[in-house]
């Protein structure tokens, strides 16, 4: 799932899976899933736990890319 696709998505939240393929996107390198996962468990990414699995929502997911407004589509967060 590329970047843009995220911002026009109506999905509330993504599968880790689907977190990798955005960050792959963005990065050109995929993440290995197990680090999202860790992201998630330390409080580095934003995720919500239901049972076993862990999803990321769309929206804090893009503002933590910087792509919720389109205007900063190439631009990271500043620190």
């Amino acid at each position: 799932m590329s970047l843009a696709a995220l911002r026009d998505s109506q999905a509330t939240v993504l599968t880790i899976t689907q977190t990798a393929a955005v960050l792959e996107d963005i990065e050109g390198k995929r993440p290995d899933e197990r680090t999202i996962r860790r992201a998630c468990e330390r409080g580095q990414l934003p995720c919500v736990r239901v049972g076993a699995r862990l999803y990321v929502p769309r929206l804090a997911l893009l503002e933590l890319l910087g792509g919720a407004n389109p205007s900063r589509t190439d631009q990271w967060p500043d620190p």
